[in-house]
Parts: structure tokens; sequence; C-alpha cells
């Protein structure tokens, strides 16, 4: 892994000059054996994947990667920021493109009240962008409203929850560069999401 969730799963809510806000699609691995592309998660190694008793206990990381410099916005330039109130905030990468945050306690990727366990969960972020549009990016096209192109996130796997950042710097050298072969920077290879698409919940 890991897995990407495509960017069209999440969804802008708000958009102000200096900042969007985001609702971001996180799901659980207990329905991936029904995926299209699941051939490099390990079942056999991770039998926990398949109970649900495991991802409502389980801590995870959240990755978000938007296709703009998250830095050159914030109260000053540079000081920008990815916020996600669910999540600690964790590592980032140096061109400001890719966060990574580690669920609170009690944040987990299926509610015990949930009747379906398969369903995604969402999380409410706000990422700051620069003030001046030849410095927003992709970001100057975003529009509010579902099946729209914004930030991607990752689904969960079992990296240690403390990310080094030469790894994040390695992971965005991959999705960064469409053309580019994906290399093997970590332990496991990156797989292309293929995943059962559910609709965004509203608030």
């Amino acid at each position: 892994m890991p897995v990407w969730s495509g960017n069209k799963f999440n969804q802008v809510r708000e958009i102000e000059n200096g900042y969007i806000k985001m609702k971001a699609r996180g799901i659980s691995l207990l329905a991936s054996k029904n995926w299209t592309d699941n051939g490099n998660i390990d079942y056999d190694a991770h039998p926990e994947y398949e109970s649900r008793e495991y991802w409502e206990n389980a801590n995870f990381t959240l990755f978000v990667y938007c296709p703009f410099n998250v830095k050159l916005g914030g109260a000053s330039k540079g000081l920008g920021a990815m916020t996600f109130p669910d999540f600690y905030p964790a590592e980032n990468s140096e061109d400001g493109r890719l966060w990574s945050f580690l669920s609170r306690p009690g944040v987990h990727l299926i509610k015990k009240s949930h009747p379906n366990p398969k369903k995604s969960v969402y999380f409410k972020g706000f990422i700051d962008r620069s003030n001046k549009i030849d410095e927003q990016g992709e970001s100057s096209t975003f529009t509010i409203g579902r099946d729209q192109a914004t930030c991607e996130t990752v689904l969960p796997f079992n990296w240690a929850v403390e990310l080094s950042k030469n790894n994040v710097d390695c992971i965005e050298v991959v999705i960064g560069d469409v053309a580019a072969e994906v290399v093997d920077c970590v332990e496991d290879d990156i797989v292309d999401p293929v995943v059962e698409v559910d609709s965004v919940e509203d608030d």
C-alpha cells in the first residue's frame, strides 16, 4: 500500500480566498476484497483487515494530498497548514502538498453505532491556500459540490504511526508526476485505487 481513495470521493464544502473547507472521506479495508484492484493488500499477513472489531478500535494515519502548496497560505506566507480537528497534526512534505494526521482517541474508521460497517466516514478539514491567484495552483478551479476534483486522501494501512519526512516526499514524487513509474520507495508498492463508490453524506 498505500491505496489512494481518489479525489472525487471527497467534497469541497466552502471556498474562501485564503482557505478551503473540505469534507474528506475515510473508509476501512473491511470490504476491500470486493474492490477491483486490491492485489497489494496482504490479507494473509493482516487477517484483522476483515474484522469489524479491529476497525472499530484501530488508530490510523490519515494522509491528504492537495495539488497546490498549502504553506503559501496562512496568517503569514509560509505558515499555511491543513487542519483536521479529529486528528493530531503529524508530518508534511517540503512543498506543502502532502500532509499526515494521527487519529485522536475515539476517532475510528467504523462507527460502532453504524448499522453498515462498510460505509465511509467523513472528516471536516480546513486547508489554507495563498490569497494570490497565481499561487493557488489547481485549487483555483475547485468548485463546491459532489463529484468535483479536490484534494485526495489515502486509505488506511499498517505503516509505523510516525512517518519519516523522507517517506512523505517519496510518496509525493510518485503521485505528483503522473508519467513517472511507480517506485518502491517504502515497504510496499502504491496501489491504484478502484474501489466501491458510495455517496458523500451531508452534515
